[in-house]
């Protein structure tokens, strides 16, 4: 799909490889644009992440106090803006809602109503994901079987039950919202739009970015694209779609990269080895991208891509906290280290050698996703702290009433919800009225089957009943802990903050009630950020994507970690699908070793407790005994080989 609806007078297109200087020159062209007499209220700036959004913003501002005014956002962001405004509300029945990924478990559940076995519905569900976010549903003609068009058709009608939205639609149910509603789309007063990478948004966030430009549009994008970092199913041609689009474009190609000649040589090797996985997973050729050194890049007085190899996992621990504190006492500020890591395990061991240090830092792992196993009510205390907030927010939340009913009765009463659904549907009804029915045994209920189901139900809508009578009027800490205590009471675990919500409600004031607080924990939940402040930041590799990182440490960089120990099992894993792996991870890597202006260093390890290696997965060369303890050899991950020159030959 290749029509953009743009309306932009005016096209900019500058592509180009990490590190050439495309984010420069956005802001030069925002910066041009403040200079030829247009307002800040009129330019809008989208970045791929919220991190990514925080620095650009940053940088901005160091450029001009004007551009200061401009506002940086993500498409997500923009796109529920547009779902929120009421005439578009009206239109669609749905609140700007995203779901999360709880309670995205019992919209699974609710489409095994279907009949199709559980694992074709999960595979069936992400091929109709990635035809939203690309926009591909807009053809009659898109989906091939029957079998596809009623679990569509489902999957729309339970979406509307909830009154909320996937993450995957977003941005297309926004963009065609605006398309057709030429007044909307005037309201919004955007004139100017700028888009950084580009390449790592969705088709849907690309199409949406340029419909609402009628005067100037500018893009960046690498042509070489990268990995998923904010936004589903990013569309890395984008970049090409849109010139096809834009006949009248002018084009900017940036080619120095201004990096460090070791640097660019990791980095080149890095490129083969992504060139080699794609060629067998696609079976075509793809020539591997070389980076060209640029001429302003002055000679390495010190090491600016270094590998450092420990023996153990706690070695590296303590020499990446060496690593922090040398660059600080070197004149380095915090917030110019990143350390990307491998899993939720190494980032607490790293944070835990920072502090050892006295060295602030945050981790993107603080804030977890709220999830575990919601067939079980000690599994899913955060969930049930999350979705109580929500109903003390508002006692009518749809999606909410369904979780909290469902949790922790193993088959999530989905016969019940089913029949619910239907007659919501059929009769025009709401979900609370429903539930509300059941809890008081009236005619409404009496239509329902699945008598057992609706006893679970009644219980837990007066346990929401109590909690809630408890919950009203209460702010700040006050509400936190009357939340723990009846998440505690709910789940049956001891009276604490789930760790899981506890990054999520770091930023509550004394004065918040449940309304104030539900929307921090959402946005928190649908724009995961860092907090702000001068700290290393701990994050996954893709996470650099847009940041403004000095020096960036990669730990943890043995083979089962990246590339994962599947890709390199063939009793389960073909050629082709691990080669799919192998470039992905690569790809997130690059990202993350590109990132940094000043230096990139690799660190691995090569023994650990074999008990540990099993736990994390990571892939074991051999055992041994050393002290009467059972340790596993590990090797250096090939992303990390391919970094240090060495040639890396894939299965075919």
């Amino acid at each position: 799909m290749e029509h953009h609806d743009l309306h932009a007078e005016s096209v900019t297109l500058c592509l180009g490889a990490e590190k050439t200087g495309k984010t420069t020159e956005l802001v030069n062209q925002a910066l041009r644009l403040i200079e030829d007499g247009n307002d800040a209220e009129s330019i809008i700036v989208f970045a791929c992440s919220p991190d990514a959004a925080d620095s650009l913003r940053k940088r901005l501002a160091r450029a001009s106090k004007r551009l200061a005014e401009v506002r940086v956002t993500t498409a997500r962001a923009f796109a529920l803006e547009v779902l929120d405004t009421p005439c578009i509300k009206a239109k669609t029945g749905r609140s700007a809602r995203m779901l999360t990924r709880f309670e995205e478990s019992f919209l699974m559940e609710d489409l095994r109503v279907s009949g199709i076995p559980p694992k074709r519905i999960g595979a069936m569900v992400g091929f109709l994901r990635k035809g939203m976010s690309g926009m591909s549903d807009a053809d009659p003609d898109w989906l091939a079987t029957q079998e596809e068009r009623d679990l569509f058709a489902l999957l729309e009608s339970r979406l509307d039950t909830y009154g909320a939205y996937l993450e995957s639609e977003l941005a297309a149910r926004a963009f065609r919202a605006l398309r057709s509603d030429a007044q909307a789309l005037a309201s919004l007063n955007v004139h100017n739009v700028l888009v950084d990478d580009f390449h790592l948004l969705s088709r849907a966030s690309q199409h949406l970015s340029c419909l609402i430009a009628d005067r100037f549009l500018f893009v960046s994008s690498n042509p070489e694209g990268g990995c998923e970092t904010f936004d589903s199913q990013p569309n890395f041609r984008g970049a090409h779609e849109l010139l096809r689009t834009a006949s009248h474009a002018t084009v900017i190609t940036l080619e120095d990269v201004h990096l460090s000649p070791s640097r660019i040589e990791a980095l080149n090797g890095l490129n083969a080895l992504i060139g080699q996985a794609d060629e067998i997973a696609s079976g075509r050729e793809r020539p591997a991208m070389e980076h060209a050194a640029s001429s302003k890049q002055p000679i390495e007085e010190a090491p600016q891509f270094e590998i450092i190899a420990c023996q153990t996992p706690e070695d590296e621990f303590a020499a990446i906290g060496t690593w922090a504190q040398d660059l600080l006492d070197s004149g380095e500020s915090p917030a110019d280290l990143a350390v990307a890591v491998p899993n939720r395990t190494w980032a607490r061991n790293i944070a835990t050698a920072l502090s050892r240090h006295d060295i602030p830092c945050s981790s993107s792992y603080t804030a977890e996703t709220v999830g575990g196993d919601i067939r079980y009510a000690d599994l899913s205390s955060a969930a049930q702290f999350v979705t109580l907030l929500n109903l003390a927010a508002d006692p009518r939340d749809t999606p909410a009433l369904h979780a909290w009913c469902g949790m922790g009765e193993y088959l999530t009463c989905r016969s019940v919800f089913a029949q619910i659904m239907d007659a919501c549907r059929r009769e025009n009804l709401e979900m609370a009225d429903v539930l509300a029915s059941v809890a008081a045994h009236d005619d409404k209920a009496r239509i329902l089957g699945y008598e057992s189901e609706q006893a679970r139900i009644r219980e837990r809508m007066e346990l929401l009943r109590n909690a809630l009578s408890d919950l009203e009027g209460r702010t700040g800490q006050d509400l936190i802990d009357a939340l723990s205590r009846w998440t505690a009471a709910s789940s049956q675990t001891p009276e604490a903050i789930p760790p899981a919500v506890s990054g999520l409600i770091r930023e509550w004031a004394p004065n918040d009630d449940a309304c104030s607080l539900a929307a921090k924990v959402h946005r928190a939940m649908e724009f995961p950020c860092l907090p702000h402040g001068n700290q290393v930041a701990i994050i996954p590799a893709e996470r650099a994507c847009g940041m403004d990182i000095r020096h960036m440490a990669l730990a943890g960089m043995i083979n089962g970690f990246t590339p994962p120990h599947a890709s390199f099992d063939r009793t389960k894993t073909s050629p082709q699908k691990a080669a799919r792996m192998i470039s992905r991870d690569a790809l997130r890597y690059r990202a993350a070793a590109s990132s940094a202006s000043c230096s990139t260093t690799i660190f691995h390890y090569t023994a650990m407790r074999g008990t540990d290696a099993q736990m994390l997965d990571a892939r074991i060369e051999r055992y041994f005994i050393e002290k009467g303890i059972r340790h596993a050899r590990v090797s250096r991950s090939i992303i990390a080989d391919a970094m240090a020159g060495e040639t890396i030959t894939l299965d075919r």
